[in-house]
């Protein structure tokens, strides 16, 4: 069964952040070391766009190299994680054959890391880009910082 994923980060000034996410050579999700970067002003159609490039790119039968654990830093200059998550959402989207669009909300605990918090919005893989965008919009506010 075919699977792509992104993480997607908004920060405080509502630039968004978009990883794509792929396995290592022991099948382990890690992010790529590259990314899609929107700011403010953009249509929600064009983050829908940039979604499903960025869920393109995770498609690659290529393990991803350990780089990408500092795809952050290559994106914002910032050095830390802790520092690169300070005041930053954080949405989770996974794209299944059988299942569609599944937008998965995060919380970040004191630490700087990432937990689930079990709020999830789902589309069917019919969904244009207008919907899509939507809806990463939407997992946003169910999110938090």
């Amino acid at each position: 069964m075919k699977m792509y994923r992104a993480s997607v980060f908004k920060d405080e000034h509502d630039t968004i952040l978009m990883f794509p996410v792929g396995r290592d050579e022991n099948g382990i999700p890690r992010t790529m070391n590259q990314h899609i970067k929107l700011e403010p002003p953009y249509a929600v159609e064009m983050i829908g766009e940039k979604l499903l490039q960025c869920l393109e790119m995770s498609a690659t039968d290529e393990p991803v190299s350990a780089e990408g654990k500092r795809a952050f830093e290559s994106a914002t200059g910032i050095k830390s994680f802790k520092k690169f998550s300070q005041n930053r959402l954080m949405v989770g989207v996974t794209w299944l054959e059988d299942r569609g669009y599944i937008f998965s909300a995060y919380k970040r605990d004191k630490k700087g890391a990432y937990l689930g918090t079990g709020e999830e919005n789902n589309l069917g893989s019919g969904a244009g880009p207008e919907a899509i965008g939507e809806m990463l919009l939407e997992t946003f506010k169910l999110s938090s910082c």
